[in-house]
């Protein structure tokens, strides 16, 4: 059977992996005690847009080539994405040139990166790709102004957490099905639900049947800082039957973003 964009319509809503989802800062404001905060922006880079486009349509989608257009400051780029003979069209832009802290004028190097990444996401979010992200809850963060690599001051566990969050707030699973399970499992479902070879092959997410165990300590941690529902879920993640199958590599995964929830939640 032919592929079709009728087809893709299920799977290219997925929502993306949280470790690949950033946090843009907008609005950066101080509050009542002096404190920075930031408004935090989920967005995922345009790779990982591509990424979920070959996994599920290969060969079968393009971006032809559209000219830019200046306007005064800004650079503004029309983008093209076709998906199975259907074609969607959005824009980008970006400043060309702006004013640092001295008031000192100075281009702007990645104008047309950033006008075209912003248009080519935006004209996948007219097929379903990506839209869930702008439609998640606001959410406000710490905001470093003096910092250019990490303006907004959280670790990666943290960020996870706190994407897992939003998604549970919009009422979106966690941790989303790989669309290659749900396409498998939409054409044919007896055989998804059998199907292990679609599991995760990373080593932090193989089933837990090493030969080592996972500490007594360590484990009785995992019992006691999680509900019996959060325990199948993992176990679901994990792919094993009980936290005492997982390896120690995925204890310790799982230990550690425990602690991130608990600092996220006591935020």
């Amino acid at each position: 059977m032919s592929l079709s964009l009728a087809s893709l319509q299920d799977v290219l809503r997925c929502p993306f992996p949280p470790e690949k989802i950033r946090l843009l800062p907008k609005l950066p404001r101080k509050n009542e005690q002096g404190q920075w905060k930031c408004l935090a922006l989920p967005y995922a880079d345009k790779r990982t847009y591509e990424d979920r486009l070959n996994e599920l349509a290969f060969g079968e989608w393009s971006t032809p080539l559209t000219a830019p257009l200046v306007a005064g400051n800004k650079l503004i780029v029309p983008v093209a994405v076709v998906i199975c003979g259907v074609s969607r069209t959005d824009y980008g832009e970006a400043f060309l040139s702006s004013l640092s802290r001295k008031g000192e004028k100075h281009e702007e190097e990645n104008s047309a990166t950033e006008a075209y990444s912003q248009g080519f996401r935006r004209a996948c979010a007219q097929f379903g790709l990506g839209r869930y992200l702008y439609d998640l809850p606001k959410l406000w963060l710490p905001y470093d102004p003096t910092s250019g690599s990490r303006p907004i001051p959280i670790s990666d566990a943290e960020r996870i957490a706190w994407i897992e969050k939003l998604y549970m707030q919009a009422g979106l699973p966690p941790r989303p099905e790989h669309p290659a399970v749900a396409k498998q499992a939409a054409s044919d479902p007896e055989q998804a639900s059998h199907g292990s070879s679609l599991a995760p092959s990373s080593s932090s997410h193989q089933t837990g049947t090493s030969q080592q165990r996972v500490d007594t300590q360590l484990l009785a941690f995992l019992r006691r800082e999680t509900t019996r529902e959060q325990q199948q879920k993992a176990c679901h993640f994990y792919h094993v039957e009980d936290l005492a199958h997982l390896t120690p590599e995925q204890a310790l995964h799982l230990s550690d973003y425990i602690e991130a929830r608990k600092q996220v939640t006591s935020a």
